[in-house]
């Protein structure tokens, strides 16, 4: 499914698209894509000319992606500009737990219960 990446206002014309796709095309390019916001930029808010479009956005060829498996690009939260910012992070950090050494407590002994578990193993 293809993303809608405007919102309100008038088509570019299809001439300026094609250059561009051209030029990423020729550059061996691709969309990292993103996680936040869908439109990184926009005019006249909350008014009926109010416009929205996705025109940031993090961009590599396949040796960058091979050196950056991990790369995630986020479209992060408030600005005074009317576009919001890109945060590039190459390395995802991903949540691993550590397993933690088991530690014995003596007073569990004074426990029956915990008495008869360890008889029984």
């Amino acid at each position: 499914m293809v993303m809608e990446e405007k919102k309100g206002g008038k088509n570019r014309p299809r001439f300026l698209l094609d250059g561009f796709s051209e030029a990423v095309s020729d550059c061996g390019l691709v969309d990292l894509g993103f996680t936040g916001e869908k439109y990184t930029w926009q005019r006249s808010r909350e008014t009926y000319r109010w416009i929205q479009e996705r025109l940031d956005m993090g961009m590599a060829n396949k040796s960058w992606i091979d050196l950056f498996p991990n790369a995630e690009v986020r479209v992060l939260e408030g600005s005074t500009s009317d576009h919001l910012p890109l945060y590039l992070q190459l390395n995802k950090r991903v949540y691993v737990p550590k397993s933690r050494r088991f530690k014995f407590e003596n007073m569990w002994i004074r426990e029956q219960e915990c008495r008869n578990i360890i008889q029984e193993c």
